[in-house]
């Protein structure tokens, strides 16, 4: 039994990227997981990071409380689009505004490394994209789930963290989705 967080950061009320973490949330529960779920679309925040990282002074209460379910979790898998190559907004600003020194790291004076207090937890991206995964990753370098792998989750100690891209969605055939679809629910049964 591993207590999984699901962090799905696409707002839109129907998507794929919306059914993809509903088969992987369906599977961990039918493996037996503790399951928690943020959709972050849903909660009440400032996504803007107005005066830097202030060490989480001011947090709303949905934001305290996606702390404390990142603190709870042993895996985290995170689920958005790739829109213009990135995360959306929407998830760069929960993260600009959850992962704050204090809680997910700190620096100390002559140490060139933070302290990663997020230590022992696994991750996984789930993205999808309208472009082909291939040419997202060849020609363009992966640059949203690298700066959530790398620039965030390692940064604070989460590793490892695999990810995992499907598209192009837009062109995909119902069959094809139903077989992302199940591989995402069975790796919710596995916790992976």
């Amino acid at each position: 039994m591993v207590k999984i967080l699901i962090i799905l950061g696409n707002t839109k009320k129907k998507s794929f990227c919306r059914e993809l973490a509903d088969s992987y949330e369906r599977g961990a529960k039918s493996g037996g997981h503790l399951i928690k779920r943020i959709n972050i679309g849903d909660l009440k925040f400032d996504p803007v990071l107005w005066e830097g990282d202030t060490h989480g002074d001011n947090l709303e209460p949905d934001l305290i409380k996606a702390q404390k379910s990142i603190l709870w979790a042993e895996h985290i898998v995170l689920f958005y689009p790739v829109w213009w190559m990135n995360m959306p907004a929407i998830v760069k600003g929960f993260m600009d505004r959850v992962f704050t020194s204090g809680f997910a790291y700190k620096f100390y004076e002559g140490k060139l490394f933070p302290e990663r207090f997020l230590k022992g937890r696994s991750a996984r991206l789930i993205l999808t994209m309208d472009n082909n995964p291939f040419i997202y990753k060849i020609f363009f370098g992966n640059p949203g789930s690298k700066s959530i792998k790398k620039g965030v989750f390692l940064f604070c100690g989460i590793c490892p963290t695999r990810v995992s891209k499907f598209g192009s969605v837009r062109k995909a055939s119902d069959e094809k989705r139903k077989k992302w679809l199940a591989k995402v629910n069975r790796w919710g049964i596995k916790a992976k």
